[in-house]
């Protein structure tokens, strides 16, 4: 896998932000490339900023127990439990679905690509369910994050992303 690589922001307060105008024209409304491309495990050990998608599937229901509010509105997310094998946070609870987005990608396509990877791809309950627009129409928003940490298969990294 190879990713693009992107700017870090343009200052230590805006690590683990959402993305707004009052960061300049090179990252709103969505950060732009530099041109350089490199492959998915130096990404990590170098700490170069990249991009990915995390989608979290929220539903709505109503609350069916005794003595509740007419009112009341629960709300269930989806999460899933990373792969023993995954270099970062191994076997740990994640959003519904996330995923790097290769060199080269949209990230709408990519949005749909992982979303039928990771949630029933083929003929699952996912595929055919949603379009680009249905994405593309989605409350969506840029979040940059800079994590560190350290597995035991892979030692120390770094993983920067919008």
């Amino acid at each position: 896998e190879l990713f693009d690589l992107y700017p870090a922001p343009p200052s230590m307060s805006q690590h683990n932000s959402i993305i707004t105008s009052d960061w300049g024209p090179s990252y709103f409304p969505s950060p732009k490339p530099t041109g350089k491309v490199k492959e998915r495990g130096r990404v990590h050990v170098d700490g170069d900023w990249h991009r990915s998608v995390q989608v979290w599937i929220v539903q709505k229901y109503d609350s069916q127990r005794e003595g509740a509010d007419e009112e009341e509105e629960k709300v269930r997310v989806l999460l899933q439990r990373r792969s023993p094998y995954k270099d970062t946070h191994p076997n740990l609870l994640d959003v519904s679905c996330a995923g790097h987005v290769n060199a080269g990608d949209d990230v709408l396509d990519t949005t749909i690509r992982e979303m039928e990877e990771e949630l029933g791809g083929g003929n699952g309950m996912i595929q055919g369910m949603y379009s680009l627009e249905d994405v593309a129409r989605s409350k969506a928003f840029i979040v940059s994050s800079d994590i560190e940490g350290e597995t035991e298969k892979y030692g120390r990294f770094t993983c920067r992303e919008y």
